[in-house]
């Protein structure tokens, strides 16, 4: 009677391993096929270009400390929310994509 329940554990275990390298499988498979679909994604064309957005590039300006200029609309950045990006200082509404034009914000 033991024998039989020690063999009954041993086949159950043996089920259970076998199971699990099934699983453990499939698994690899999935995250092979999503690692192909990764690489895929990262192979695409750069974005469109549009001729007529308004496309700022910083320009490094020395100003006196504390006096600041924005480099996406060139005009000085008062009192309040600012962003140090690119070595530059910008509003956060001139802050943009520079291929589709939209805004950058922090909750990206």
């Amino acid at each position: 009677m033991w024998q039989e329940h020690e063999n009954e554990e041993i086949d159950r275990a043996i089920a259970l391993s076998l199971l699990k390298e099934i699983d453990d499988e499939s698994q690899l498979e999935e995250d092979e096929q999503l690692a192909r679909a990764m690489q895929e994604s990262l192979r695409f064309e750069p974005p469109p270009q549009y001729e007529n957005a308004n496309t700022f590039q910083p320009i490094p300006i020395h100003f006196p400390m504390g006096y600041r200029i924005c480099a996406g609309c060139n005009t000085e950045i008062g009192h309040g929310r600012f962003l140090n990006c690119l070595n530059a200082f910008w509003h956060p509404e001139c802050f943009r994509c520079h291929a589709c034009n939209l805004p950058i914000s922090d909750y990206e």
